[in-house]
Order: structure tokens, then C-alpha cells, then sequence
């Protein structure tokens, strides 16, 4: 939690987008994140059973129009072949022409301070 608090001092006012389902977040919001769907600074991807055609198209857009594309980790699927993080992502990038930046899959505190040097 100590990174995710240092990178919210650097990163005041920004605002995300965020396609997963809780825990992440919550972590953002902690951290002093405005979570939005209204001109976001970073589309941040995660893990979700919820994604949808809706959220393919706006995080698209958005990354398109300049947001930044975070990602938790690359894995294609999980148990099961369920969709994982980095399948969700591949849509957003064939549609926005942007790769996401992929953090690894201990995201919670490794992804604050890995976005802090972007």
C-alpha cells in the first residue's frame, strides 16, 4: 500500500477507467483516483467475468484519444479457458492501434510503482 499511496502524490486529479470488477478498484480510489468513464487519463484492465461490448468500445476509445492502456498481467485465460486479462486487452488494442503496458500479475502495489516511471 506504501507505493500506491507514493504514486497517488505524483498523480493527483488523474482519473481511470477501470474494467475489472472490485478490488482494484477500490485500491485506485484509496489511492486518490477519480474513478470515470468521462475523459479518463488511463484505461486500467484487470481481471472480470462482467467485460461486455460496451466497455471493449469505450476503452477503446479512449485509449484511441489518448488515455494510457495499463494491463495487470498478459495471461490469455485462466481455469477453464475463461477469458483472462490479457484476451480483454487484445480487442482494445487491435481497435485503438495501442499495446497496453503490462504491469504483472501482482498488480495491487507492483502496478503503482511501475506506472510512475511511464
Amino acid at each position: 500500500m506504501h507505493l500506491l499511496s507514493e504514486f497517488a502524490k505524483h498523480q493527483e486529479g488523474k482519473k481511470a477507467y477501470v474494467v475489472e470488477e472490485g478490488a482494484l478498484i477500490h485500491e485506485l480510489y484509496k489511492a486518490g483516483f477519480t474513478i470515470t468513464d468521462i475523459n479518463p487519463d488511463f484505461v486500467i484492465v484487470g481481471e472480470t467475468r462482467l467485460f461486455n461490448w460496451d466497455m471493449m468500445h469505450k476503452a477503446a476509445f479512449f485509449v484511441a484519444n489518448r488515455a494510457r492502456l495499463i494491463a495487470t498481467n498478459s495471461d490469455s485465460h485462466g481455469h477453464g479457458f475463461s477469458p483472462a486479462c490479457g484476451a480483454l486487452c487484445a480487442g482494445i488494442e487491435k481497435i485503438s492501434g495501442h499495446q497496453p503496458f503490462y504491469v504483472g500479475d501482482n498488480l495491487r502495489t507492483d502496478m503503482v510503482a511501475d506506472i510512475d516511471i511511464i
